[in-house]
């Protein structure tokens, strides 16, 4: 169904029938179907919400000037797997951020952990031994992605953690960086499609 085009056929209520009750006669719910195709913009039907700018499927909508009014952001977008913002914004509460913990018992592979798309702050257990840590290729993600990665038990003096690109990006200007200080941390911040930022 296109915005704001209506179609199909309308059921009306008994208290709203489009026909009038005779004393002693009983009508059938029958007498109250409008029948036929209804085709047309609805723009003269009183209390139903109509898109009236920005009508794109990707655009979030918001009420305009009235109730039966909606606006499609341009600026507030989603495809159905990533929501989009663009100019300022403001949060009031709570920001909830995909927290991870690891060590070196979680490796499926046995040498390193690698990120996600999904994660941002990876909380590294650094009491059973030196960490790997491998970033995802830059090319995946979307320019200004953030991660934080922490060591959460401060051994990382005796146990270092490396953090290591897909062996194609740099982090600012280098294939690696290695946190060996106690409860070190960096943060990282995708600056392009082959290069991570410090910051």
């Amino acid at each position: 169904m296109a915005f704001n085009i209506l179609s199909g056929s309308i059921v009306a209520p008994k208290e709203f029938g489009p026909l009038t009750r005779q004393p002693g006669k009983i009508r059938g719910d029958r007498d109250y179907i409008i029948s036929g195709s209804l085709v047309g913009d609805g723009i003269d039907i009183e209390n139903v919400p109509r898109i009236i700018a920005n009508p794109d499927r990707y655009n979030l909508l918001t009420v305009g000037s009235d109730e039966n009014s909606l606006v499609g952001e341009g600026n507030l977008t989603f495809d159905g797997q990533r929501l989009s913002v663009y100019g300022d914004t403001q949060f009031a509460g709570s920001v909830i951020y995909n927290f991870v913990s690891i060590s070196q018992i979680d490796f499926t592979n046995g040498e390193y952990f690698q990120v996600r798309e999904s994660d941002y702050y990876i909380a590294v257990d650094t009491s059973a031994g030196p960490v790997t840590v491998k970033l995802p290729p830059a090319s995946n993600l979307v320019g200004g992605h953030t991660y934080i990665i922490k060591d959460q038990t401060g051994h990382a003096e005796v146990n270092n953690i490396t953090i290591s690109s897909n062996g194609v990006d740099l982090i600012d200007g280098s294939n690696s960086v290695v946190l060996h200080s106690p409860h070190a941390a960096i943060q990282l911040f995708c600056g392009g499609p082959d290069h991570y930022l410090i910051f």
